[in-house]
């Protein structure tokens, strides 16, 4: 059976990803994977959370698929001197498995610089303001 659906397009997508690709030499900024199927164009502050951001060099790394994920909801960070710290709750949910060592091998690790445009310092702040607001509604459960 097929049904048709009426969908929004983020038209800017494609933009975005070819920019923030190229500030990054087209690999990812943490474990520099190169592989394109595989890298993703991670917004900082979220496409739905701030419009002037959206499209913005500095509002974007280039991450691979796994470690976009955990950015995204707020598993992973980077600390003021952009090193990867990995959420307690991530840490203990992850079974000893290679999933897992991917993720915590790379932590402390820092991301490379971009080439072109600076990450903006503030986004990465606020990223981080929600990972330690994520992390306490967690404890209170």
């Amino acid at each position: 059976m097929d049904t048709e659906a009426t969908r929004r397009v983020r038209l800017a997508q494609r933009y975005f990803r070819r920019l923030v690709l190229a500030n990054f030499q087209d690999r990812c900024a943490l474990t520099d994977i190169g592989t394109p199927e595989l890298l993703v164009a991670s917004h900082i502050a979220p496409w739905s959370a701030d419009p002037h951001q959206r499209i913005r060099a500095a509002n974007g790394l280039c991450l691979n698929r796994l470690h976009d994920a955990a950015f995204d909801r707020h598993l992973i960070i980077f600390d003021s001197e952009q090193r990867l710290l990995v959420s307690p709750r991530l840490r203990a949910d992850l079974p000893d498995s290679p999933l897992a060592q991917a993720l915590l091998r790379t932590e402390g690790a820092r991301l490379r610089a971009p080439v072109r445009r600076e990450l903006d310092p503030l986004l990465l702040a606020r990223h981080r303001q929600r990972f330690e607001e994520a992390q306490a509604r967690r404890c209170f459960r």
